[in-house]
């Protein structure tokens, strides 16, 4: 629960609205998990002007940001597009981008846990420990290196049953794909030879499925490089990640021996 929460249980403030009350409250804790200097920096310049966001006012990457946070609000896809003529020249994805920021909107003028919202941002800033760099993957990125972030927050993710993942050393990750992935299928040969098909490979980890506030988000570690593979169905691949894991996470991302 949120603290705006107990504050209306103890009759400290009044109560507000559901289920925006249950929107703002379940998000906060998906919120509290948000670590990228970078990300937040932009919520916090941004979110007090929220009432007068336009869509062209937002680069690519800013863009990318907003959906972001969308997401992390409301965990699907936007479902109401505003067409009329005022946006008749803006693009499908500019047009879905301006139905969640005017949900977003609606959303703010709950201002009681808003502005909690903001002071969680502002506590998250203020209290990173580690460097988190943007990591180069071919276009604007904002994903950060070594923060963490919720399935929703990333959206392409596609999950898979996990059974044999720990890192090595610093920079050599043992990964198991699943079951069914053969060395010689379609999938396999695009782990394997990655760099000559010219995708890349990015490495998100968590030691744990769930957390205090549920869910637990994914750490993070950048781009990755076929190193070598072993077995077939499941495949047992190493990878070489271009940045090394901090001292200080590579314990999370050890395989635990009993």
């Amino acid at each position: 629960t949120s603290f705006s929460s107990l504050c209306v249980d103890a009759d400290l403030i009044p109560p507000f609205e559901v289920p925006e009350r249950d929107y703002l409250t379940n998000a906060l804790s998906r919120i509290a998990s948000i670590d990228s200097r970078r990300w937040l920096q932009f919520l916090l310049n941004k979110l007090p002007f929220i009432a007068n966001w336009k869509v062209t006012d937002f680069s690519d990457l800013e863009k990318r940001m907003i959906w972001m946070f969308y997401f992390t609000f409301y965990q699907t896809v936007v479902t109401d597009d505003l067409q009329n003529e005022a946006t008749d020249s803006f693009s499908e994805n500019d047009q879905k981008l301006l139905s969640a920021i005017h949900r977003l909107q609606e959303l703010s003028k709950n201002t009681t846990v808003w502005e909690e919202m903001i002071s969680v941002l502002k506590y998250n800033l203020n209290h990173i420990t580690f460097v988190d760099d943007p990591v180069d993957v071919g276009f604007d990125c904002p994903l950060d290196l070594h923060c963490h972030y919720t399935r929703d927050q990333l959206k392409d993710y596609s999950p898979s049953t996990m059974y044999n993942d720990y890192s090595i050393n610093e920079t050599l990750f043992h990964w198991q794909s699943q079951s069914t992935t053969s060395a010689t299928s379609p999938t396999g040969q695009r782990y394997t030879h990655h760099k000559e098909q010219g995708s890349k490979v990015l490495l998100f980890v968590r030691e744990y499925g769930e957390n205090e506030a549920g869910t637990a988000p994914f750490m993070y570690l950048g781009l990755a490089e076929f190193v070598q593979n072993e077995g077939s169905r499941p495949m047992n691949i190493i990878w070489r990640l271009e940045k090394p894991i901090p001292a200080s996470m590579i314990q999370c991302t050890n395989k635990l021996v009993l």
